[in-house]
């Protein structure tokens, strides 16, 4: 379809920054989508008539950006490498949030925040305020989780990793490979939900890559609390409420970056970390049990 007659903002992700991939959740969620987002958003009168470019992102994170433009006003559309030739588009590099939120120490962002919440202005958590209540108004508009998705009552989630689509095998086009449980993983999941439930705690398994963009921002939104290993799901803690709780098994990595727990400072949410030896880790029921309770105080 030829679309040269068209006026068109192609929003492009910032690739100077040497941090994460834009098909990989995280940073797709946090580098790209959102602050694509709140650049709509905050321009939608300015460029009224005008059409959005998102590039493609992968088979996996293509269907949330068309979830996302169904409840735009403005005309948003996904473009591939070989299609963005097609039309004659202005380019601009949307902020990387992801980065901003990365840091080795947290005073940073416990200052921000903190002032942020007295009324003082910040170009990303206002962003940040702007894409959460416009996404969460849309998301609880919505049909409320079936009961296969979710039981009465505001349970803690245990989150399980995705099993790897092939987009993203070594032998794929994922521009990095790797994805899901492949890359980390809570190996004894079943049997910690289990005894995680016998000792008190309603928990329950719960599978983010399985749902749309709108059913995960409900459920985290419903659920008291969150158990989950370093990774991509966690960056949906965003859409929980004030003061739910959120525990992270924190594998090791080279150089910690501290992005969940950013977002969960900026976000008002009570985070105990519990460090693992491996990226596939047998957890421990009682250490994840003293570490929701500490988290849910």
């Amino acid at each position: 379809m030829n679309h040269s007659s068209e006026r068109v903002i192609r929003l492009r992700f910032d690739e100077r920054r040497p941090f994460g991939n834009h098909q990989h959740y995280f940073h797709f969620v946090w580098g790209y989508l959102l602050p694509a987002l709140d650049r709509i958003l905050q321009n939608a009168v300015r460029d009224a008539g005008h059409v959005y470019e998102l590039e493609s992102c992968g088979p996996v994170m293509d269907p949330r950006i068309r979830e996302l433009a169904a409840w735009l006003e403005p005309s948003l559309r996904i473009v591939d490498a070989a299609q963005q030739g097609e039309t004659s588009a202005t380019e601009q590099l949307v902020p990387r949030w992801d980065w901003w939120l990365r840091g080795r120490r947290s005073l940073r962002i416990r200052w921000a925040a903190r002032l942020h919440r007295l009324g003082l202005s910040h170009p990303v958590l206002d962003g940040i305020d702007r894409v959460h209540d416009f996404i969460l108004s849309h998301a609880l508009a919505g049909p409320p989780p079936s009961p296969e998705t979710a039981r009465e009552g505001a349970d803690w989630l245990l989150l399980k990793r995705s099993d790897e689509p092939s987009f993203y095998r070594p032998d794929g086009p994922a521009e990095k490979p790797t994805y899901g449980v492949t890359r980390r993983s809570i190996a004894n999941l079943e049997e910690l939900a289990a005894e995680l439930e016998s000792k008190g705690l309603p928990v329950r398994i719960y599978e983010p890559g399985r749902d749309t963009l709108a059913t995960q921002v409900r459920t985290y939104h419903a659920a008291a609390g969150v158990i989950g290993i370093r990774g991509a799901e966690l960056a949906n803690i965003v859409w929980m409420r004030p003061g739910s709780g959120v525990v992270m098994l924190v594998t090791p990595i080279n150089l910690e970056t501290n992005v969940a727990r950013h977002l969960a400072i900026v976000r008002g949410l009570r985070m105990q970390q519990i460090a693992v030896g491996s990226n596939h880790p047998i957890a421990s029921a009682d250490s994840v049990l003293r570490a929701a309770a500490d988290a849910g105080r």
